[in-house]
């Protein structure tokens, strides 16, 4: 953004806030930020959180890392920038708010509901709003540019402008203003940037809560998938140990990912010797089925009125697990199914017998002590199928 900007004449640059939280370089942002004479700083709302938010139990790991790398006299710099600011420039009156409208249009009555509702906009005196020729604030990242009648006389322009660091397709977004005498001409600009050099910086500085900071700002799906597919990440990337998967579909869509399921089962269940299939006390169709087709070892009730029905593993029961687990309204027959080596000793923080274990009706998996083959097949059939997981 600053080389962009480098030899343009620009005469001021906008900082909404919410420029702290996101990526490796905290503390040379705020360098930035602070000594560019050119930049108007505000609160963001993460930052405001960070600092204020009297409901917050405490700090995730990297807004107390954040803290620890700066000096008191910085943070204390930080926290006098405004929340919101009123400013007449070339004889315009701008209304600059930190606050992110979310999914929420730029509509006059959504201005005036945040400003009513919210902490970090709540100076602002409601009345005063017909004044302003411009209201600068967020949505999301999304850039937006809309014309409100707040009075029957004034028409303002409410801008939101994007985002330089909540990043959507590879893109830094903002927006350009060029103030002439009786117009201001708008322009909404993106640039690209590697992302990857990004995670290189959060995965070679350490920094906390990366994984989460990844996926949750950055959007990443499968974080293991960014890694191996990154020479330079790849090093970072796990080969071994437990998956968790979440197909995230709605339980009665179990068809969908019934091919899917298949493939996981066929490649965990060679090892497998029993089955525990988990259900509501009240779901005596599985007790009935399974009594049927298989030899039951146990049953045991526990929970709010849930049961687990142990099994050997035969022909039947394979032909259940592979052929009839969706119900005639689309979900998965039970509500948790565990693959075991061995009748495992719950109290055994050792104990290796789990293989595979479903939970909320086949919407969660757990794939237990994979080995590195295992772990890149395992990865694999998610990609193809574009399903989440992790590694633990």
């Amino acid at each position: 953004f600053l080389k962009y900007i480098h030899n343009k004449d620009i005469d001021y640059i906008i900082n909404l806030g919410n420029f702290l939280k996101n990526g490796p370089h905290p503390q040379e942002v705020v360098d930035i930020i602070t000594t560019h004479k050119r930049f108007i700083n505000l609160l963001g709302a993460d930052e405001y959180d960070m600092f204020y938010n009297e409901n917050k139990e405490e700090l995730c790991l990297y807004e107390n890392w954040i803290k620890n790398i700066f000096e008191n006299e910085t943070l204390e710099k930080i926290k006098t920038f405004p929340v919101s600011l009123p400013l007449e420039m070339f004889g315009q009156k701008l209304l600059l708010m930190t606050n992110d409208l979310g999914e929420h249009s730029l509509g006059h009555w959504n201005i005036l509901a945040l400003i009513l509702k919210s902490n970090t906009v709540r100076k602002i005196d409601i009345k005063n709003i017909p004044q302003y020729d411009y209201i600068f604030c967020g949505r999301k990242g999304v850039q937006e540019l809309k014309v409100e009648n707040f009075s029957s006389d004034h028409p303002i322009t409410i801008l939101s402008p994007g985002n330089l660091s909540c990043l959507r397709d590879n893109l830094m977004t903002f927006a350009m203003l060029v103030f002439k005498e009786n117009e201001v001409e708008v322009s909404f600009k993106k640039i690209s940037y590697d992302i990857n050099q990004v995670f290189r910086d959060l995965y070679d500085l350490d920094v906390p809560d990366k994984e989460i900071i990844i996926k949750e700002i950055y959007k990443v799906k499968n974080l293991e998938t960014l890694l191996d597919e990154d020479d330079y990440l790849k090093k970072y990337a796990k080969q071994e140990g437990d998956v968790v998967i979440y197909t995230n579909h709605s339980e009665d869509q179990m068809e969908k990912y019934k091919d899917f399921w298949n493939k996981i089962l066929i490649y965990m269940i060679p090892t497998c010797k029993y089955v525990e299939f988990g259900c509501w006390k009240n779901d005596t169709f599985i007790i009935n089925e399974l009594e049927k087709i298989a030899k039951i070892i146990s049953i045991e009730e526990y929970g709010c009125d849930q049961m687990s029905i142990t099994c050997m593993l035969n022909e039947d029961i394979m032909e259940l697990l592979s052929k009839d687990f969706i119900t005639e309204s689309g979900i998965f027959k039970w509500f948790e199914l565990t693959l075991l080596k061995e009748l495992h000793n719950e109290d055994d923080e050792d104990d290796d017998s789990l293989i595979l274990n479903t939970r909320h009706f086949g919407t969660e998996y757990c794939l237990y002590h994979l080995t590195k083959e295992q772990t890149k097949y395992i990865k694999s059939i998610c990609n193809q199928y574009d399903v989440q997981y992790n590694i633990f």
